[in-house]
């Protein structure tokens, strides 16, 4: 029994963010449906919900005015057999919970309803005939809306139909009852979500955004959760705060004064440009990390300006800041110089209006390592960012002077006391996903090549035909790289002697190489050219993004494994697609390429250790692979 009281805690510390939203489960709800009070169970009664009797109250009250369809239920009758019901458990699961995501939280609740009490939900349909009444008659049904505060009813019509239109009528009291769940789920969401607070819970993380379920107008009901009693209590420790959208004056009202201690900030669907980001962002002692998202309300365009500006006050402590699917109108956006000591990573990624400028300035980032940009053109002012990401060997920070960054064209400087004094970039992480072809981009790659190679680990980016070259500058003084990708979304193809000179130039250090192209594939030529000539050994060869792969490819690589074997790449990916049309030969050309490899661990004996076995494994979220085991 102790292992079970370890481990049942941490079990359902954050059961809504281990189930998975593509198959909710009505179980979780089930287990907490047994800490509803009897007011509660009650009050849903009286509004006109059918409960199972398992949930019926412990008792009844008399004095309370039942609907008159409520007490007619059978359920009423038999209420003497769970008057002395008492929830006893080994465990008060409600206490446990620390992470909270709505959305899975939403979808397990709503499939809890259709398994538990949509069967017990009745329509009455005394009015209601199939054989006398025309389809322009309607049913007046009526059953209680829930409401936070009061309740209230209302008449939903459902068309009758005659003997012609059966399945059309049972379309329509099937629609009329995902009505009848769509109103009701909010309601037991919020009182569900009062038992986490009864119990005392101290959240770490609330996610309130969704993709699958549900839109925006039928979220009203969430701006009441820091407004319910404890909810300070359960929310002051809030570390990861996801809110959905903070247009409403909740966020400024209470979740900026309640919430002082957050890390992790998400921001999405931001559409008036309400102060209410702002407040949460200003009311921190220390952000750490911040997401915005879905800011495309063309109206609040400058309202994300003062949002960034907000960001200023919690420069110390930053560490990654991203910009995704954001309206920006940057022709304001000054190329101001502004510290950011702590900030590690930055992502720019598929904003609506192409950022001209990069948004927090051009630094100094001492200690920024990862960098993501994916837009059609170059921000002007990335060239000076990533030159502002150097620093001395003594740990002292360049801030941009003038004098010491324009003429930072090498690695090592000679300070004026005659001493040795080295600037290194921070950057580790270089990822540029530039889809339309600009002249900046050969200029980009001579400054990382210049600035920001000795301590780069992995390298992505678009390459045209006309940088390729930029590119071996770069390889040639990246001497820790471990990882490159390179994308040619562009019509002029790689030539069979730059596949020669790229090889030549890998880093003894590189593990993984990707080549993604889109109108221009590798040759056949090239491909034989990359796996014969390769002098490292890679873990992995990405190919899956390249399109006209066939069987030939899997015969060049057979070639290519008897003449280079010691240096072979131990796996090797395709994509699926490239062999559908010849699938029946596929499991013979590896069969071949298996046979193949066993004749060469035993001629040679030498290479034991460092040739790798290939076999054939299928994985859906790849394609084909062509992977390798270790003897």
């Amino acid at each position: 029994m102790d292992w079970c009281k370890s481990a049942v805690p941490i079990l359902w510390k954050q059961p809504f963010m281990l189930t998975d939203v593509t198959k909710p489960s009505d179980k979780i709800i089930n287990v907490y449906s047994k800490f509803l009070s009897d007011d509660v169970r009650a009050m849903l009664m009286i509004q006109g919900l059918k409960l199972p009797d398992y949930l019926l109250p412990t008792y009844y009250d008399t004095d309370v005015e039942m609907n008159d369809s409520d007490c007619n239920s059978s359920s009423y009758n038999n209420i003497h057999s769970t008057k002395n019901r008492f929830n006893n458990s080994l465990f008060y699961y409600p206490c446990f919970l620390r992470k909270f995501k709505y959305e899975t939280f939403i979808l397990c609740l709503e499939q809890w309803y259709t398994e538990v009490l949509e069967p017990l939900q009745i329509i009455d349909e005394t009015n209601f005939n199939l054989k006398n009444t025309s389809t322009n008659n309607t049913l007046r049904t009526r059953f209680a809306r829930p409401n936070y505060h009061h309740t209230s009813s209302f008449n939903i019509s459902i068309p009758s139909a005659s003997n012609d239109t059966v399945s059309k009528t049972s379309q329509y009291r099937a629609e009329e009852k995902q009505k009848i769940k769509a109103a009701w789920c909010p309601t037991l969401s919020i009182e569900f979500f009062k038992i986490f607070l009864a119990a005392g819970i101290k959240l770490d993380l609330l996610d309130l955004q969704f993709q699958q379920c549900y839109s925006t107008k039928n979220v009203d009901h969430l701006r009441v959760i820091p407004m319910l009693p404890n909810a300070r209590a359960s929310l002051s420790n809030l570390v990861e705060f996801m809110p959905k959208g903070v247009d409403d004056e909740t966020y400024e009202q209470y979740y900026s004064k309640i919430c002082r201690k957050i890390k992790t900030l998400k921001l999405q669907d931001l559409n008036t440009g309400n102060l209410g980001a702002i407040s949460l962002i200003s009311s921190q002692f220390s952000l750490e990390h911040i997401v915005i998202s879905n800011y495309s309300s063309y109206m609040a365009g400058n309202a994300i300006h003062k949002i960034l500006a907000a960001l200023e006050s919690q420069a110390p402590y930053m560490k990654s800041v991203e910009i995704r699917n954001s309206f920006i109108q940057d022709n304001h956006i000054p190329s101001k110089e502004f510290c950011w000591p702590e900030l590690e990573e930055l992502r720019i990624v598929n904003n609506d209006q192409n950022l001209v400028k990069m948004p927090l300035g051009v630094g100094p980032f001492p200690k920024l390592k990862k960098i993501f940009i994916s837009q059609q053109f170059i921000p002007v002012d990335l060239e000076q960012l990533l030159k502002n990401t150097l620093k001395q060997d003594d740990g002292t920070y360049n801030f941009n002077d003038a004098d010491n960054v324009n003429n930072v064209n090498s690695v090592n400087k000679e300070s004026n006391d005659g001493s040795e004094c080295v600037y290194e970039s921070s950057l580790t992480h270089i990822n540029l996903n530039i889809q339309i072809h600009s002249v900046e981009l050969s200029t980009i790659l001579r400054t990382i090549a210049t600035h920001c190679s000795q301590n780069l680990l992995h390298f992505d980016s678009t390459i045209d035909f006309h940088s390729i070259p930029l590119l071996f500058t770069l390889l040639q003084s990246c001497q820790k790289l471990e990882s490159l990708s390179i994308w040619n979304p562009f019509f002029n193809q790689y030539t069979e002697d730059d596949y020669r000179m790229l090889v030549s130039y890998f880093p003894k250090t590189l593990k993984k190489f990707v080549i993604s192209t889109m109108y221009k594939d590798i040759s056949y030529g090239s491909l034989k050219i990359l796996l014969k000539e390769m002098s490292v050994k890679l873990d992995v060869l990405g190919l899956g993004s390249c399109k006209k792969l066939d069987h030939r490819s899997v015969e060049i690589i057979g070639e290519c494994a008897k003449e280079n074997s010691r240096n072979m790449p131990r796996k090797i990916i395709f994509n699926q697609n490239n062999f559908e049309f010849w699938c029946l030969e596929l499991e013979d050309k590896f069969l071949e390429l298996q046979t193949m490899a066993n004749t060469i661990k035993k001629l040679d004996r030498l290479y034991k250790k460092f040739f790798k076995q290939p076999t054939i494994q299928k994985h859906s979220h790849i394609g084909l692979e062509l992977a390798c085991k270790t003897f």
